[in-house]
């Protein structure tokens, strides 16, 4: 396997795993430290970066979902967090 197809299984393998480097270089046949090589390559680091956007884009559907179904605590978290400047910011006043 070249290093684009190694790259290429890392990505895969890193949205297939919820963004878990450590399971995506055991599933590429890589090191840590290779992985952290591989990020000075603008291309590479581009498709890691877009590969994280992907794992987080489902855990807002997730989060959306828990919504519509009446979580509280999910509810709390989204206001917390993409509401602050509405006031709903978990900072003591």
């Amino acid at each position: 396997m070249d290093i684009k197809e190694q790259q290429t299984a890392f990505v895969e393998a890193l949205i297939g795993n919820n963004g878990s480097v450590t399971k995506a270089c055991s599933v590429a046949g890589i090191d840590r430290s290779t992985f952290f090589k591989w990020l000075q390559d603008t291309t590479f680091e581009q498709q890691y970066s877009e590969s994280l956007e992907a794992v987080t884009d489902s855990y807002e559907v997730s989060l959306h979902a828990a919504i519509a179904d009446g979580n509280t605590m999910a509810l709390i978290f989204f206001l917390a967090t993409k509401a602050k400047n509405r006031g709903y910011g978990l900072e003591a006043s």
